[in-house]
């Protein structure tokens, strides 16, 4: 026996032991699900059930480096992990492969890329990236199809892109146009040494059709979400199971991403290519039963479903992690202002009761909305908050800045790297001068930074003192990190002198007057950011002892994506919480331009998926379900809105919702109904009436406190000196 078979002997005796101290408890259905045999693939629909799955794998010997587990969200990995960890420890869960889909293409391509010939690391396009590439793109289109005016090449340009890995996109852009833009766009992509994240798909799939092997060291792959898998996805994975068993996990009632073409079509392909054991699971572990019946009752209505399956909750796992099975509630408001108002006042009384913030999630429908909301909230419950799907941390102007820079530092040979610099936060020098730049290093082969610190005789000494003081920031900057190039530290201090030489607070001041604090604030986040990803970088690094940290940093796949702390409030959109679950969930903007979006209204397919929208929003609560819309309608002051047409009557009976305040929860409902119970009060002179509208809201805690109008205006009453005799007229 070899080496190397000993210590895998070694390692297979260390799993059992440490499998045979678990006690995994399941029910009847998951048990035959989880025990099916090591090389049987099986599909499982509704309920996750994957940890259980790896445990028992572990059980009977499988070594955890030979176990892939794909999910949807770097967040569900870290749950994932942690789970994993409490039970068997780290040493052993810290071996195990868990990944992304798009995670685990990056770094299949960084181990084996140099048999597609691709360079050993892959950049991710960002942000600024994209846009200097979009611009060149749409000036080709505008120069080859002269009858495209602006608007209509990057309506095509978009358009083009959607196609890339069969997304949903317009259809009144010929196929034969998509393929000559994307053309186009990879070649500017590769140009600039970049990739997308439809890359990553597309290029995995190329190496697993040419190099199968390079997936013989798996034994097993599992999968979460498995009905949000895309065609060309699916076609990843089935290469990594060939010589594998597969194990998908997932629920076709939460199929949400079809505009990135997910379709639940994909659990039948997976009972045609490969024999299949199919488990249902009806018994819930995450949500209490009134908001499974109120999820439920809203589904049923979807005609697309194929199995007419209901949950049940688990009531003994309910009470052994206090969960209370609280009916969920419907809130209606007048205007926008108010229901943020109410949002915040609940979220911080919530707080004031012992729930932390990262188990409580407000949910939008879209990213602008999940970004629109996040400011007034975060000042209104006086908790710091993170936009998860919407505007994230590194799309924002001042974290991409920083992005920039670090990607430039560590690779000033790349162009696009300089050019963004240059272009878009200092005038080191003139376009013109910029434009002789270029073609100079174009006819001498050579990189833009080259040319720039040997410029050629067309440069003045005004000008050349400029580019002189560019040219030393990154000396300088290079010094730094050299000091200790294995250093977070090193980096982040380089950084801050950058951003110091580049006059980039300055700058937001003046452009930004009225957010250039919360503008700034994104620069703090995104150093934060760096701190949090450190010991995962570092420990990548061990992998690659060659590499400084700011390389490692800018290859690793954790990079790319932010999660939250433990003292964040998380604002979501649906989409990006998928496989997330909460204690508390607010679901704001319920109304029927929103649930359904306002576009998809004229097809009966998309309302459908809308409804799933929905029913994944609701099911993301564990305890407490909070659904809100406002009745003021910004877009015409002659209607009003109406709450979403999936909440049919039978809907709002689970819900316990009606109109204005009856059975509604939260500060306005007890306001509202002080004001029917008390007419004559709210009829006193506007100083009162104003001065007891604001304190009201402040102080008056939500109907969670089950507290009636008449207690409510009395705690409101104590905190004048100068209202008390005129509220206890009135009381």
């Amino acid at each position: 026996m070899t080496e190397t078979d000993q210590q895998e002997t070694a390692q297979q005796e260390t799993a059992k032991q440490e499998m045979l101290e678990v006690d995994i408890s399941m029910n009847q259905e998951q048990f035959d699900a989880v025990t099916k045999p090591l090389d049987a693939n099986v599909q499982v629909l509704a309920g996750p059930g994957t940890v259980n799955r790896v445990l028992y794998l572990l059980s009977k010997g499988v070594l955890p480096n030979r176990i892939l587990v794909l999910t949807y969200t770097n967040r569900a990995i870290y749950e994932f992990r942690t789970r994993v960890n409490d039970i068997i420890g780290q040493d052993l869960g810290s071996q195990l492969r868990i990944h992304t889909v798009h995670s685990y293409c990056q770094e299949m391509l960084q181990r084996h890329g140099q048999l597609i010939d691709l360079p050993e690391v892959q950049i991710i396009a960002n942000k600024i990236d994209k846009e200097y590439i979009e611009g060149i793109v749409i000036r080709k289109i505008q120069k080859t199809h002269v009858d495209k005016d602006y608007k209509v090449a990057k309506r095509v340009f978009h358009a083009a892109l959607d196609s890339k890995l069969n997304k949903r996109s317009a259809n009144f852009v010929p196929e034969s146009l998509k393929k000559e833009v994307l053309e186009i766009y990879n070649v500017e992509l590769r140009k600039a040494f970049l990739f997308d994240y439809d890359d990553l798909i597309i290029l995995t799939e190329k190496l697993l059709k040419n190099f199968p092997e390079v997936a013989n060291d798996l034994d097993s792959v599992l999968v979460d979400e498995f009905q949000d898998i895309s065609q060309p996805l699916w076609n990843v994975i089935k290469r990594l199971a060939k010589h594998s068993s597969l194990y998908a996990a997932g629920d076709p009632d939460q199929n949400i991403f079809g505009f990135l073409g997910a379709h639940s079509i994909i659990f039948k392909e997976m009972r045609q290519d490969f024999k299949v054991d199919q488990v249902i699971l009806t018994r819930s572990y995450r949500s209490s039963q009134p908001i499974l019946d109120a999820a439920y009752e809203l589904i049923s209505h979807d005609n697309q479903r194929e199995h007419s399956k209901s949950l049940i909750a688990d009531e003994s796992y309910l009470a052994e992690n206090m969960i209370e099975s609280i009916p969920p509630r419907l809130i209606v408001l007048k205007t926008a202002t108010e229901e943020m108002s109410w949002v915040s006042c609940t979220v911080r009384f919530l707080m004031e009761q012992g729930v932390p913030a990262h188990d409580i999630v407000v949910l939008a429908r879209t990213g602008r909305i999940a970004s629109e909301i996040a400011d007034p909230i975060q000042s209104g419950s006086g908790t710091r908050t993170i936009v998860i799907g919407g505007t994230s941390l590194l799309e924002t102007d001042e974290a991409s800045v920083c992005n920039t820079i670090l990607r430039f530092l560590q690779y000033p040979d790349r162009n696009l790297f300089v050019l963004n610099l240059i272009r878009r936060y200092h005038l080191f020098i003139a376009p013109k001068d910029l434009e002789t730049a270029i073609n100079r290093a174009t006819e001498l082969e050579i990189s833009l930074i080259e040319a720039l610190r040997d410029p050629g005789p067309w440069i003045t000494n005004a000008k050349r003192e400029k580019l002189n003081s560019f040219l030393e920031m990154i000396d300088r900057s290079h010094q730094i990190m050299r000091e200790d190039p294995k250093s977070l530290e090193k980096v982040i201090e380089a950084l801050r002198y950058c951003l110091g030489k580049l006059q980039l607070v300055e700058k937001v001041r003046l452009k930004y007057a009225r957010t250039y604090r919360s503008r700034l604030r994104n620069i703090d986040k995104f150093i934060e950011y760096l701190y949090s990803v450190k010991d995962y970088v570092a420990w990548e690094m061990e992998s690659h002892t060659e590499r400084t940290f700011l390389e490692q940093l800018l290859a690793s796949s954790v990079f790319y994506h932010i999660t939250p702390t433990v003292d964040e409030l998380v604002i979501s959109t649906v989409h990006a919480a998928k496989g997330r679950e909460w204690r508390v969930v607010f679901v704001v903007n319920a109304d029927d331009k929103v649930y359904p979006h306002i576009r998809t209204h004229g097809s009966p397919k998309e309302l459908n998926e809308e409804r799933r929208v929905l029913y994944v929003a609701m099911t993301r609560a564990k305890e407490r379900l909070l659904v809100s819309y406002h009745k003021e309608n910004a877009y015409d002051n002659f209607t009003q809105n109406v709450p979403s047409r999936f909440f049919t009557p039978s809907v709002l009976k689970k819900l316990e919702a009606s109109e204005g305040s009856v059975n509604a929860t939260g500060v306005y409902s007890n306001y509202a109904l002080a004001e029917q119970k008390y007419p004559l009060l709210f009829k006193q002179p506007k100083y009162y009436r104003t001065t007891l509208n604001k304190r009201f809201h402040t102080l008056a805690r939500p109907a969670i406190l089950k507290c009636s109008p008449t207690t409510a205006l009395c705690n409101t009453a104590r905190t004048f000196s100068h209202l008390p005799r005129l509220i206890s007229r009135f009381l």
